[in-house]
């Protein structure tokens, strides 16, 4: 398994455990959400041919859009946008960790795309 594809798993997992301790119900299921997304892109990513496990939560023809930063860019500044309009304590800690962790990923993305194409 290539580097990359154990970061999508990663990511899963990590999202995954952040839904479970999330208190507030929407950031919750926006967790859950990302964990599908990245365990789509680790099953697109992974496995060859035959053994690839068809998406469940992201079409096929989302994958490059999502395998690319700007689209976790975008995800940020909305969970961003979220905070910034959220009346709770939990709901601005929980949309704050959200954009985080985009902003992690799209990182993630931006060096190894630079890479590649050095």
């Amino acid at each position: 398994m290539k580097k990359r594809d154990l970061h999508w798993h990663a990511r899963a997992g990590d999202y995954r455990q952040l839904a479970q301790e999330a208190r507030d119900s929407e950031v919750r299921q926006v967790f859950d959400h990302l964990a599908r997304v990245c365990t789509d892109m680790a099953n697109a990513t992974e496995a060859s041919g035959a053994a690839r496990t068809a998406p469940t939560w992201v079409y096929p023809s989302d994958i490059p859009r999502e395998a690319s930063a700007q689209r976790w860019r975008i995800r940020e500044a909305e969970y961003h946008a979220m905070a910034d309009n959220s009346r709770s304590p939990e709901g601005i800690q929980g949309w704050r960790t959200l954009a985080g962790r985009c902003a992690e990923l799209a990182a993630y993305l931006e060096a190894t795309a630079s890479r590649r194409a050095s």
